[in-house]
């Protein structure tokens, strides 16, 4: 059997016209499978990310409380021994005072009593500022120590954010 010319030339016109239908048809409606897919693929993608993001979250919760109860324990000791001190200046002090009223009661001329007046307030002073000094001291040490376990897990915390930024 022999073929036309015409008959030739209308073969690759009918194939062209068969291809394009079949990728109309294609870009217009998915395969259903496709479809069904890529919205499991999503909804595990979307799962495991807020899988992920709750126990980040969770564990950075227990990181501040640990931080926090780390601080507190701090705290708590070094109040302890803080009020230990005030308590050692405040006895001190009355130690002082009788002791002063004694020396006070012996003294016979008013000079004598001047003088020792003088030196007792002298001294007084003295014991005032070196309590004071040891009081603030205690007071600044227990602050930066009770407050490195937060400021530390604040650091953490933020380095964590700026890399999660950057990336």
């Amino acid at each position: 059997m022999t073929v036309s010319t015409r008959e030739k030339s209308e073969i690759p016109e009918v194939g062209l016209k068969a291809a394009k239908q079949a990728a109309r048809a294609k870009k217009i409606s998915p395969s259903p499978v496709y479809n069904e897919t890529t919205t499991e693929d999503k909804k595990m993608t979307s799962k495991a990310n807020f899988e992920k993001l709750t126990n980040d979250a969770a564990a950075s919760s227990k990181e501040h409380m640990d931080a926090f109860v780390k601080s507190g324990t701090l705290l708590s000791k070094g109040s302890e021994e803080l009020v230990k001190t005030y308590i050692g200046l405040v006895q001190n002090s009355a130690e002082k005072s009788t002791e002063a009223v004694k020396s006070l009661m012996a003294c016979k001329t008013l000079n004598e009593l001047t003088e020792t007046q003088n030196k007792l307030a002298q001294d007084s002073f003295e014991t005032f500022m070196s309590g004071f000094t040891k009081l603030s001291e205690l007071t600044v040490k227990l602050a930066n120590t009770s407050l490195e376990p937060i400021n530390a897990q604040f650091t953490k915390s933020m380095k964590k954010a700026s890399e999660a930024a950057a990336a």
